[in-house]
């Protein structure tokens, strides 16, 4: 990631997702997600849904902001995992 990129102030959300398919437990998901506007639409919340890993069936459980912030104020010293997502279109 360059550096503008990582300076670049996103508006961070932790969404939560609960899926459930026939046959199959009940699964926890969790991903978070940077975006410059401050702005959760349905579009978004699907993409979440992608890169959490789970069907377009699951349940939102929560969506939670988490602030104004750049990349190495949100992730400190750790990176962002395999759940974990940054969005910067």
């Amino acid at each position: 990631m360059s550096a503008a990129a990582s300076s670049q102030r996103l508006h961070w959300y932790s969404l939560a997702f609960l899926d459930s398919m026939p046959n199959r437990a009940p699964r926890h998901a969790n991903t978070y997600m940077g975006w410059p506007e401050q702005l959760v639409n349905k579009p978004r919340i699907h993409e979440a849904m992608r890169l959490a890993g789970v069907s377009q069936l699951a349940v939102l459980l929560s969506c939670s902001y988490l602030g104004h912030m750049t990349l190495s104020e949100m992730c400190g010293d750790e990176p962002l995992g395999r759940a974990e997502t940054e969005i910067v279109p």
